[in-house]
């Protein structure tokens, strides 16, 4: 499926347009912020965190991707986000961080692959 507007983009993927809209004003400006998040390495920097058993460099790469998430209002991706954070804190539930996990790398393609379909 390919999204002709950031708006129908913003629905798929559960995220904040009306918030997007109010800063940026117009949508090919949510568009072009949307496929700036392609550029963001911080999910790379997680997964092999994770698969290295890092914690700390876990918590440090989706801390980050929770805060660009939020910041361009991918609210459900940063909420998952938000989960595995709070689970790596101070490595305090590595056995939650290893369930969330793999949600996030899921809503994370969707995402991905949604933006990819931005024209």
């Amino acid at each position: 499926m390919s999204y002709a507007t950031a708006k129908e983009l913003y629905s798929k993927i559960g995220g904040n347009y009306e918030k997007m809209i109010g800063i940026f004003k117009t949508d090919d400006m949510v568009k072009e912020f949307a496929k700036m998040f392609l550029d963001d390495n911080s999910a790379i920097e997680l997964d092999q965190a994770m698969k290295n058993e890092d914690y700390a460099a876990a918590f440090e790469a989706a801390h980050k991707l929770k805060g660009v998430t939020l910041n361009i209002a991918l609210d459900d991706l940063g909420a998952q986000a938000t989960e595995v954070v709070e689970r790596l804190r101070n490595q305090k539930d590595i056995e939650g961080a290893k369930i969330e996990y793999p949600k996030l790398q899921e809503m994370y393609k969707k995402v991905i692959d949604a933006i990819k379909e931005l024209n």
